[in-house]
């Protein structure tokens, strides 16, 4: 398990991936957290991963089955959100809500790295 909840962290770093023991991944209030790497998810053993109220930009479309609890609420995608995640989306929540984020937003985000 790793916890990186409530760190300054603008980026997860790529060498996550090659941990693959991890079972879950907490970044929850990790604000400024804006980047994931998109092979993230196929973390074999992963079964819960939270970024609530992270400031993502982007969400991997790659979902895997083993995964039981996703949370991504508070974050500001531009990208689409792929169907396999809706699924994990609370009932009181539409994926409209996720497209908050400006060009300023993005562009103070990238130089914060």
């Amino acid at each position: 398990m790793l916890n990186f909840s409530g760190n300054f962290i603008t980026e997860a770093p790529d060498e996550l991936t090659e941990c693959r023991e991890i079972f879950q991944l907490n970044f929850d209030d990790c604000f400024r957290l804006f980047s994931i790497p998109k092979n993230i998810f196929t973390l074999p053993r992963l079964v819960i991963a939270l970024f609530k109220k992270c400031s993502l930009i982007v969400i991997p479309s790659v979902v895997p089955t083993n995964l039981i609890s996703l949370s991504i609420e508070g974050n500001q995608l531009l990208n689409s959100v792929p169907q396999e995640i809706l699924k994990f989306l609370p009932p009181t929540q539409s994926p409209s809500d996720f497209y908050m984020t400006d060009q300023l937003e993005l562009e103070t985000l990238q130089k914060a790295r």
